[in-house]
C-alpha cells in the first residue's frame, strides 16, 4: 500500500483529497495548521501530523515519520485579493513553506513523487489571442499572490534538476465547490443569498468586478486530477488542471440568483474590486487530459446549485 502524505488536509481542497486518496487505496497522513485537525469530519483512515510550514525541524519530523511514497503539498495561503493586504506573508508560507519541503526531502535522501500544487495566477495578463492558456505560456504574475506561486514553481523545478526529486507542478484554474470559505466569488454570493433567503439581510446582493472571465472546476474533480497527475503524470512537467471552458463572473451571479427564491438587488461595491484584476483567465487542458486521461464530471450548474444548498443548510 503506497504511504501518501498530504500537506494542508484540513483546507478546501485537502477535505476532498483525503476521501479521493482513502477510496484509492493509499495509506493516508495529512497536515495541519493549528489546534484542530479538520473543521470537518475528516474520512477514516488518516493519521493527522501538526506541522508549521515554515518550520525546517516540523518538515523533519514529518517526513521521518511518515516517509511518504508521494508528497501533495496543497499546504498555503490562497487568497489573491489578500495577498495585497500582506504580500510577505504570502511570500513566507508559499515560498519558504515549499523551499523547506525541498530541501528537507533533499537532505533526507529518499525521493517521494511530489505534487507541487500551484495556480493559474502564475500567468497574469495575457493577450486574448493567448487564451486558451497552454504551459509554454510565460509566467507574469500581477499579484503578490501569483508571485509567489510562481517562485515556488521555479524552486521546484530547481529541486528537480539538482537533486532528481520527481516533481510535478500544477497551475489549477478557479476551483469552487461545497466547503469554500465565503470570501471566493461563488462561495461568497451563496452565503450572500442564503442569508437574504432567510432574512437575515436586506435583499441586496454587494459585487465586485463582474466582468472577469475565469475557467472554473469543481473542487471533487480537482481532487481526482491530483491523485490521477501524481500516478500517471510526467515528472519536471507543469500541467494546467482546468475545465477549458471561460465563463464571466456575471454567468456565475446570473445562475446563482436563478436559483434564489427572493427577488435580489445588486449593487457594486468598490471595496471588492482588486488593484489588479485579470480580464480572462483560460486554461487549456489538453496536456492532463494526454497524459492522464483526466476529464471534469461535474457541470458548472450543479457545482452552483451544491455551494448554495450547503449555505442554506449552514444559515438555517
Amino acid at each position: 500500500m503506497a504511504v501518501a502524505l498530504v500537506t494542508g488536509g484540513s483546507g478546501f481542497v485537502g477535505r476532498f483529497l483525503l476521501r479521493e486518496l482513502v477510496v484509492a487505496g493509499y495509506q493516508v497522513h495529512a497536515t495541519y495548521h493549528g489546534e484542530r485537525a479538520s473543521p470537518e469530519t475528516p474520512p477514516d483512515g488518516v493519521t493527522w501530523w501538526p506541522l508549521d510550514v515554515v518550520s525546517p525541524a516540523g518538515w523533519r519530523t514529518v517526513l521521518d515519520g511518515v516517509r511518504p511514497d508521494v508528497v501533495f503539498h496543497l499546504a498555503g495561503l490562497a487568497h489573491v485579493g489578500q495577498s495585497w493586504q500582506d504580500p510577505h506573508r504570502y511570500l513566507r508560507v508559499n515560498f519558504w513553506g515549499a523551499f523547506y519541503l525541498m530541501d528537507a526531502l533533499a537532505r533526507a535522501g529518499f525521493r517521494p513523487r511530489v505534487l507541487l500544487v500551484g495556480s493559474a495566477e502564475v500567468y497574469g495578463i495575457v493577450r486574448p489571442e493567448d487564451n486558451p492558456i497552454r504551459e509554454t505560456q510565460a509566467l507574469r504574475p500581477v499579484s503578490p499572490y501569483g508571485l509567489s506561486k510562481a517562485c515556488q514553481e521555479l524552486l521546484g523545478f530547481q529541486y528537480y534538476q539538482a537533486y532528481k526529486i520527481p516533481l510535478i507542478v500544477t497551475r489549477s484554474f478557479n476551483h469552487v465547490g461545497p466547503g469554500q470559505h465565503a470570501g471566493f466569488v461563488c462561495a461568497d454570493f451563496a452565503s450572500q443569498i442564503a442569508r437574504i433567503e432567510a432574512g437575515q439581510a436586506e435583499p441586496v446582493l454587494r459585487v465586485g468586478n463582474v466582468e472577469a472571465v475565469r475557467d472554473f472546476t469543481d473542487v471533487r474533480d480537482i481532487a481526482r486530477a491530483y491523485r490521477l497527475l501524481v500516478e500517471r503524470g510526467r515528472p519536471g512537467e507543469a500541467y494546467n488542471v482546468c475545465s477549458g471552458q471561460g465563463f464571466s463572473i456575471r454567468d456565475l451571479l446570473q445562475q446563482l440568483l436563478g436559483m434564489a427564491t427572493v427577488s435580489i438587488r445588486i449593487e457594486t461595491d468598490p471595496r471588492r474590486y482588486r488593484r489588479v484584476d485579470i480580464p480572462v483567465l483560460v486554461g487549456d487542458p489538453a496536456k492532463i487530459r494526454a497524459h492522464t486521461g483526466w476529464v471534469p464530471t461535474y457541470a458548472l450548474r450543479q457545482t452552483l446549485a451544491d455551494i448554495l444548498d450547503e449555505w442554506r443548510q449552514k444559515i438555517r
